[in-house]
């Protein structure tokens, strides 16, 4: 699966961490908690999280 993002950041919501947003996949039940790297001009994924497990207290 790919994801454009262009500029189109930040994307989902505002993340459980600080300095995180969540971004849900549509159609699945996947978390993708991620930290956006301005002066690097990326993105870091965190984890990929199923929401029918028990989300964990730390990424």
């Amino acid at each position: 699966m790919s994801l454009d993002v262009g500029d189109n950041l930040p994307l989902g919501h505002t993340g459980r961490l600080p300095g995180t947003r969540e971004l849900v996949i549509p159609a699945t039940r996947y978390i993708v908690p991620y930290r956006v790297r301005p002066r690097l001009q990326k993105i870091e994924i965190l984890r990929v999280f199923h929401a029918s497990k028990k989300l964990p207290d730390r990424w």
